[in-house]
């Protein structure tokens, strides 16, 4: 296909909340957790702040990437950066793949911390070795354009690949085209129109353009195995 495939500048994340089952650090700092969830989903955030709050200074980690990520923000509480920082990061070293994701947002941006593209690769690798599917897609982009690592459309490819199966879009249309011109993977046009037609499904724009042109030079036989194997990986998310 003509030249579809500009790599997206990643979007800053939303926050995402994690149920957290006692015990995990304690059964205090889970009933904390849990409690800030229904005050911030019942809009009392003051009240969430303070229990999130709670939480992470008994060192639970979901907590403090919470109030971390509120910080972040500015979400129920004054934005500032180096808090945001402070707790992220200390959630990210016991491991958690979102703290680690946003640590690698924080070292891109230069939030709370000095610019750095190699943390922030360093940050997005944690988190896409733990299949987090945006970290996989922010690692591949680095790859793309060469910041914090040496450009490699190897591995850029590799990344796009594990983040598309992970169900980001944006990476299924970038493997897809990927696919449909061997860029730094073998080519295969069949695989190449599939993720397109996966993405495509998404209503993503870029995608539907590129499966447009692919699919001009591919034989009816192709298309008919490229759609048969959408509807097995469709088939397979919806798979309990």
């Amino acid at each position: 296909p003509a030249n579809t495939n500009t790599v997206v500048t990643p979007p800053v994340p939303a926050n995402t909340n994690i149920v957290v089952t006692p015990p995990v650090i304690g059964a205090g700092a889970a009933d904390d957790f849990n409690n800030a969830l229904k005050a911030e989903a019942e809009g009392r955030l003051t009240d969430a702040v303070a229990l999130y709050q709670q939480a992470a200074n008994q060192n639970l980690p979901q907590a403090q990437y919470q109030i971390g990520y509120m910080y972040y923000a500015g979400d129920g509480i004054q934005r500032n950066d180096p808090m945001a920082a402070a707790w992220l990061k200390k959630a990210a070293d016991q491991g958690l793949a979102q703290a680690q994701m946003m640590m690698g947002v924080l070292y891109s941006a230069g939030r709370g911390v000095p610019q750095s593209f190699a943390l922030s690769a360093q940050w997005y690798t944690k988190a896409a070795e733990q299949q987090y599917a945006q970290a996989q897609y922010y690692l591949a982009y680095l790859f793309v354009v060469g910041q914090g690592v040496a450009a490699n459309e190897k591995e850029a490819s590799n990344w796009f690949l594990r983040a598309a199966e992970n169900g980001v879009v944006d990476a299924q249309h970038q493997i897809g085209v990927r696919l449909a011109r061997g860029e730094g993977i073998d080519q295969d046009v069949i695989e190449g129109y599939k993720w397109l037609n996966i993405a495509s499904f998404n209503n993503h724009e870029g995608a539907k353009k590129a499966r447009g042109e692919l699919i001009r030079h591919m034989s009816p036989q192709q298309v008919q195995e490229a759609q048969t194997r959408t509807g097995d990986f469709v088939r397979q998310q919806k798979a309990p």
